[in-house]
């Protein structure tokens, strides 16, 4: 999680959601996005739960083909967050 003004964007999370939505309550952060940096083969990842929960959208590269609702990104580009 890396937040700054009570703005956050959260990077790979795990599947547990529930955890950063805990945290993100006690520390007043409104989360803005969801990044994956790339699919997980090694764990499931939470990005789906915290962006229903939240309204935070999810980047993840356009190349990898994910199926689940995400905002496709190339390198290079910018998030305004």
């Amino acid at each position: 999680l890396v937040h700054y003004k009570g703005v956050g964007v959260l990077i790979d999370p795990r599947r547990d959601g529930q955890l950063y939505l805990d945290h993100l309550a006690e520390i007043n952060v409104r989360l803005k996005a969801v990044v994956l940096t790339h699919l997980h083969a090694d764990f499931v990842a939470g990005h789906a739960d915290l962006s229903a929960a939240t309204g935070a959208p999810v980047f993840i590269g356009k190349h990898c083909h994910a199926r689940s609702p995400h905002c496709p990104v190339l390198e290079g580009d910018r998030l305004g967050l």
